[in-house]
């Protein structure tokens, strides 16, 4: 069967740079190992329209099939999370295994984007104050992810921050490593057991001294449950 294909999807106001450490990881002798940019993001071009949820997984699947990417893992975080659960609920054949770090995409019905949307510049500048980053937490759990934007990504925020990826978890049926970590203040964990219990063949996996950013708080132990999920699958 050859190698498989590993790619790596970023999280919101990230690039793929983050993902790089594993590049040099024991993963790399079984697989193809491969990180993207994001529309909007590090290297690549803005979007040349107001992108959703739902347009970021239609780059990926046009990426796959140009490329004829096969056997493919993919590993999301936060906001590249919900674009690989699209993705995976949408195009399956893409798509052999998926693990979802920290997912976005699980919205609270109540919340307003245009007040959202309206509450962000004054608060911007406020959050980089560093007394306030208890309060800049609680924000970014009250909007269900990271979504603190750039105005050239207003629109696409608007969007993405509109789109509730719920629906779609039962359409997934790859086996599905969910990761989280038990101090995350981001996406709590309580939208983890979400994630675990409409998605059918899946597992969850807590990491008891992560936050937000289980593969870097505590690496050696992700690439650990990793390596558990791929070599057993």
């Amino acid at each position: 069967m050859g190698k498989g294909t590993i790619l790596f999807l970023h999280g919101w106001g990230l690039s793929g740079a983050v993902w790089l450490q594993f590049f040099d990881s024991s993963l790399r002798k079984e697989y193809n190992l491969v990180s993207v940019d994001l529309p909007g993001f590090g290297k690549s071009g803005l979007p040349n329209r107001d992108f959703s949820v739902h347009d970021y997984a239609g780059v990926i699947k046009d990426f796959l099939i140009k490329l004829q990417m096969k056997n493919v893992t993919i590993i999301g975080h936060s906001f590249g999370g919900s674009i690989a659960a699209i993705l995976a609920s949408s195009h399956p054949e893409l798509i052999r295994q998926l693990v979802l770090v920290s997912s976005a995409g699980i919205r609270q019905k109540y919340k307003s984007t245009k007040l959202i949307e309206l509450l962000v510049p004054f608060l911007r500048p406020v959050f980089e104050v560093r007394l306030m980053s208890k309060l800049r937490r609680q924000f970014y759990q009250w909007i269900g992810s990271d979504y603190l934007f750039s105005e050239d990504l207003k629109g696409t925020f608007r969007k993405v921050v509109s789109e509730d990826i719920t629906p779609y978890l039962s359409r997934i049926f790859q086996p599905t490593l969910i990761i989280w970590g038990r101090h995350d203040e981001v996406t709590p964990i309580s939208r983890a057991e979400i994630f675990r219990r409409d998605i059918t063949n899946s597992q969850l996996k807590i990491m008891e001294q992560s936050g937000h950013f289980p593969y870097q708080d505590a690496s050696a132990e992700f690439i650990s449950q990793l390596e558990n999920f791929l070599y057993g699958s």
